[in-house]
C-alpha cells in the first residue's frame, strides 16, 4: 500500500503483501512519476518517498522487486495514483484592475463568436474557474472552455446566475490540472456582444505566475470551436482562476495482493482511498 499525506513536503511510504510470504530483507522499491499516466520516469527514493515541488501534479506508482518465500522472483507494479497535491497558494487570475476600453462591442446582430485568450503558467497547478467580462447588451447562454494549444478541449462549464454586465465567474465541476510552461487557451462564447481592448495584447500581461503573450487574444467565427485567429492584438477579457498546486486528491491506499499457482503470479490491487 501507499500510505501518507499527499502534500508537498510530506512523506509517502510503500508496503507490500504477498500470501506466499515476504523475505525479511531484500525487497526493493522503485518509485516512478508521470505527467500523463503513460510515460513514466524513475524517482529517487526507497521504501519512503518525500514529495518535493517537482512531483506536484504528477501521478505516482511504485515497483516492488523481491523473491518470495517459495523462491519465486517477483516484480510488481502498483496501480497509478491520481495527481499529487501541493500546499496550494491563494487563487490568482491574470486580470486584476484592467477594464475594456470598448465594453459593449458588436459586429452586428446574430454575429456570434468564440473568443478567448492564450496563456501559460510558470507553475504546475489547477484551474478552478473560468471568468469573462460581460458586455451590457450581451444575453443568452455562455459556456467557458479550456483548450490545449493544439485545439483539444480539456474542460467546459456553463455559466449560471450571471449579472447584467462586468466580470462573471463559474467554477469548474472538477479542477483542471495544468503543467508549468505549457500553453493553454481559455474561451467563452459571445452572442453578438463582447468586451475588448484593441492592442490590449501588444505587450505580454503577467500576474501571479500567469502570462498572456503578445497576440494572446484569439477568436473563431463558430461558437464552440477552438479559437486560433488573432486580430490587432485584441484583448477579449477571458480569464481563469488558478491555484499553484493541484487540488486533486491522491488515492493514497492501493494494496497489492500477490498469489501464485502453477508458476503464474496473480496480482490484485485494492484501493481503499
Amino acid at each position: 500500500s501507499i500510505n501518507g499525506i499527499a502534500s508537498q513536503g510530506q512523506t509517502l511510504t510503500a508496503s507490500l503483501s504477498d500470501i506466499d510470504g515476504l523475505p525479511a530483507t531484500g525487497v526493493s522499491y522503485l518509485w516512478q512519476s508521470s505527467d500523463n499516466g503513460s510515460t513514466w520516469s524513475d524517482v529517487a527514493g526507497g521504501q519512503s518517498l518525500t514529495l518535493g515541488s517537482s512531483l506536484v501534479g504528477k501521478r505516482l506508482r511504485v515497483n516492488a522487486t523481491y523473491t518470495d518465500l517459495l523462491g519465486t522472483g517477483e516484480n510488481i507494479v502498483s496501480a497509478a495514483t491520481a495527481p499529487v497535491t501541493s500546499v496550494s497558494s491563494s487563487p490568482v487570475s491574470l486580470f486584476t484592475t484592467q477594464t475594456p476600453t470598448q465594453p459593449n462591442f458588436t459586429d452586428g446582430p446574430g454575429v456570434d463568436w468564440e473568443v478567448g485568450m492564450r496563456f501559460v503558467s510558470s507553475n504546475t497547478g489547477s484551474i478552478q474557474a473560468i471568468r469573462y467580462y460581460k458586455a451590457p447588451s450581451e444575453t443568452g447562454t455562455h459556456v467557458g472552455r479550456i483548450w490545449s494549444a493544439t485545439g483539444q478541449q480539456l474542460a467546459s462549464v456553463t455559466f449560471t446566475n450571471e449579472t447584467a454586465s462586468g466580470w462573471q465567474q463559474q467554477t469548474l465541476a472538477s479542477p483542471l490540472v495544468i503543467s508549468a510552461g505549457t500553453t493553454y487557451v481559455v474561451s467563452v462564447n459571445a452572442n453578438s456582444y463582447y468586451s475588448l481592448t484593441s492592442n490590449g495584447f501588444a505587450n505580454p500581461i503577467s500576474n501571479g505566475g500567469l502570462t498572456a503573450p503578445v497576440g494572446a487574444g484569439v477568436y473563431n467565427e463558430t461558437i464552440g470551436t477552438f479559437p486560433a485567429l488573432v486580430y490587432q492584438n485584441e484583448n477579449y477579457f477571458r480569464d481563469v482562476v488558478f491555484s499553484a498546486g493541484s487540488s486533486v486528491a491522491l488515492r493514497d491506499n492501493a494494496t497489492i495482493f500477490v498469489s501464485e499457482s502453477a508458476g503464474a503470479a496473480t496480482i490484485t490491487v485494492v484501493r481503499t482511498g
